[in-house]
């Protein structure tokens, strides 16, 4: 199986395993492609780590490593202890076996946590996959840093370190009943859950799907379209930094080859949703610029399902029999226009080559919403 049809695959597994996790398993699927960095941000017990886990777990040869950081982390505890042999040398040389100078993979829990000694050494790795050590510059074979948090950093001396994360992610619990009680019933560790993974990829094979990422074209139109959500956002407030405009255009280029094109259309700007906000706040306010040039029909589609979920959300809150039941028809008519809104999106954007994942999970999310409804209603059993 080639390496784009196996990272699909994966994608699709993780769906049946981690809930409401789509966007997260994509954007480290993007990170992978394009060596870029990712925060996952939420409070504890969202999934964190299993989606970082799970997914760069796929990759058959990585070299995990794995750290929950304090204010009290020392450097020896991330980049290892400094060598007793090399000190009697006069050499300030650190072993860097098991530990991040040498993984492929690294998770960074509460990573905004860590001082500025341990930043300052990670900024260079991350930018440049350079480790200095003793002086001397030493490459790092690191493919993604995922750094997780329970919070969104504001310090202003957090700003440069934060920007450096591309990718970025808020996870809340999860909000559909139906998903929760399938976690509830699904895998209790994490040996379990890995076993139901049955994609691998090989750190080669990965390699390779990167260079032709690379090679992946972004014709002019989809650069004006860059353009035109810049100068929106200005307008708006919003300026991030052109660093992560330029960066960006590699995990456009990646999102149009996990569609098997070898150019990248305006659908793919999509991903810049999950890139040129700060802050929750401005997250709302960057999706609706950037799906407005990007692709209208997933705004459209976002729409829909949101007016959904808080239809249902609200009938949740209703305790008087009869309102409930007035209530609930109005949500019940209301999903079946949004799937049939749905639909002819679905329809009308894979005409168009477009990425309809999102869109097929709003469609499975308002069903599962109708079928409940239909349930409490007496409808069916």
């Amino acid at each position: 199986m080639a390496v784009r049809e196996t990272l699909v695959k994966l994608r699709e597994e993780l769906g049946t395993l981690v809930f409401e996790r789509h966007a997260e398993v994509n954007g480290l699927l993007l990170a992978l492609l394009t060596r870029k960095h990712i925060a996952l941000i939420g409070p504890a017990g969202t999934g964190k780590s299993l989606v970082a886990r799970l997914t760069t777990g796929a990759i058959v040869d990585t070299v995990f490593w794995e750290r929950l950081f304090t204010r009290f982390t020392v450097p020896e505890e991330v980049f290892g202890p400094v060598s007793i042999a090399a000190l009697k040398a006069d050499s300030f040389r650190r072993v860097t076996k098991g530990h991040l100078p040498e993984a492929t993979v690294a998770f960074a829990d509460e990573i905004f946590k860590a001082n500025s000694s341990i930043q300052n050494s990670l900024l260079a790795i991350m930018n440049e996959r350079l480790f200095h050590n003793d002086g001397a510059p030493t490459e790092v074979p690191l493919e993604v840093l995922i750094g997780a948090s329970n919070e969104i950093p504001t310090e202003e001396s957090l700003a440069a370190f934060y920007d450096r994360f591309l990718l970025r992610y808020v996870l809340r619990y999860i909000s559909e009943p139906s998903h929760f009680i399938d976690m509830l019933k699904g895998p209790q560790t994490f040996k379990e859950f890995s076993a139901r993974v049955t994609a691998r990829v090989s750190l080669d094979d990965l390699h390779g799907a990167q260079e032709e990422v690379r090679a992946t074209v972004v014709p002019e139109p989809v650069v004006m379209g860059v353009t035109a959500i810049r100068q929106t956002l200005a307008q708006q407030g919003l300026q991030p930094s052109d660093r992560r405009y330029k960066e960006a255009m590699s995990l456009v280029r990646a999102k149009a080859w996990m569609q098997g094109r070898p150019e990248a259309i305006m659908d793919d700007l999509a991903i810049l949703t999950d890139v040129l906000w700060t802050d929750p706040v401005s997250r709302q306010l960057v999706q609706g610029v950037v799906l407005e040039v990007a692709n209208p029909l997933l705004k459209t589609a976002e729409s829909q399902h949101d007016a959904v979920q808080i239809a249902y959300a609200n009938l949740g809150k209703i305790t008087d029999k009869k309102e409930r039941i007035l209530t609930g028809s109005e949500v019940l008519s209301k999903a079946n226009e949004a799937l049939a809104a749905l639909e002819s999106i679905r329809t009308q954007g894979e005409k168009a080559a477009m990425d309809m994942t999102v869109v097929d999970a709003h469609i499975q999310a308002v069903v599962r919403i109708r079928t409940e409804v239909q349930r409490g209603l007496g409808l069916i059993k």
